[in-house]
């Protein structure tokens, strides 16, 4: 028994989208004693019955026997682009392609497409110039793209909170919750003890000023201050009613911005706060350059602000109406 469905746009009905064809060959389903005994004819007498899920994805129909079939429609747009030009994106429900921006500049990490099976459908993905995480509402895996064939799950995170946002640079995440709280962390937690002896070696020979700055204090005095590295917690004052509302994460600085209006620079190597603007309004999303240098940021008016963290003024700026 075959049914045909017309999918039509409610914008303008005349315009067809789809059309589905369902066969429903009794002996598909009739696999077992337990089939016998199934009720195949139409109830109420509808010779078929469907309906859309709530955000439009799910298309569920059931046949005249009574067989559920469920089609899907669209693919949330869900994708992530690092700043060396590699774009992760959903191209099916638990796949997620892994490409060069630009295939003719050659990207040692990815030459050609590469496709991720991934455990869940996520709701967030984010990609680095190493790793790429996929995400669904407070868990997230972090992956080694590096490698030339097989992807490396090499880390499987938990969160106390609802994700909304991430960005990876090649050793550090930055994870905006919808609480309004921010979290840096350590990407792969197998690798932190060896950057923390790369560091040991530098204080030991007293290179770039360690010895100077921190004469008469033994190796591990020295290393304390970095052992904290791991992960840092950023979080408006709950008195004041601020929340951070973006964020954006170079290999030098990790950039955020609040509904105070503030955009705050926070330099990694130091590990401490460089350069803070306080804007008039709310600033509701922000784009910075590779090196963190140019900051590019929308506030509640919908004006559009180009910021320079050295003059400390933004440079241009233009109203969208």
């Amino acid at each position: 028994m075959a049914v045909s469905i017309k999918i039509h746009d409610l914008s303008n009905l005349n315009d067809l989208v789809a059309i589905i064809e369902l066969e429903d060959d009794i002996n598909d389903f009739s696999q077992g004693p337990e089939s016998a005994n199934r009720s195949l004819t139409p109830t109420n007498g509808l010779s078929c019955a469907l309906d859309w899920s709530q955000d439009g994805q799910l298309l569920a129909v059931v046949s005249p026997r009574q067989i559920l079939h469920v089609f899907l429609s669209q693919l949330p747009m869900l994708f992530s682009v690092s700043a060396n030009g590699l774009v992760a994106r959903l191209t099916s429900l638990l796949e997620v392609t892994i490409e060069p921006l630009f295939p003719e500049l050659s990207n040692p990490n990815c030459e050609n497409s590469r496709v991720l099976i991934v455990r869940a459908e996520p709701n967030f993905i984010a990609i680095g110039p190493n790793h790429v995480a996929v995400g669904v509402d407070n868990q997230a895996w972090f992956y080694d793209i590096s490698g030339k064939n097989d992807f490396e799950l090499v880390d499987d995170h938990e969160y106390n909170a609802m994700v909304v946002k991430m960005r990876l640079n090649g050793e550090y995440a930055a994870v905006c919750f919808a609480d309004g709280r921010v979290l840096l962390h350590w990407i792969d937690p197998k690798k932190f003890p060896a950057k923390m002896q790369q560091i040991a070696v530098v204080a030991a020979t007293g290179a770039q000023g360690y010895g100077d700055k921190n004469k008469g204090q033994t190796l591990a005095d020295k290393l304390m201050p970095y052992a904290t590295r791991q992960q840092k917690t950023f979080a408006e004052p709950v008195q004041e009613g601020s929340r951070i509302t973006d964020i954006e994460l170079t290999e030098q600085h990790f950039i955020y911005s609040t509904s105070a209006g503030a955009l705050v620079h926070f330099l990694l190597d130091a590990w401490v706060v460089i350069n803070e603007y306080k804007h008039i309004n709310l600033i509701q999303s922000i784009f910075a350059n590779k090196a963190g240098t140019l900051v590019a940021f929308i506030d509640e008016r919908g004006g559009a602000f180009i910021f320079n963290p050295v003059s400390r003024l933004p440079c241009c700026s233009w109203i969208f109406v």
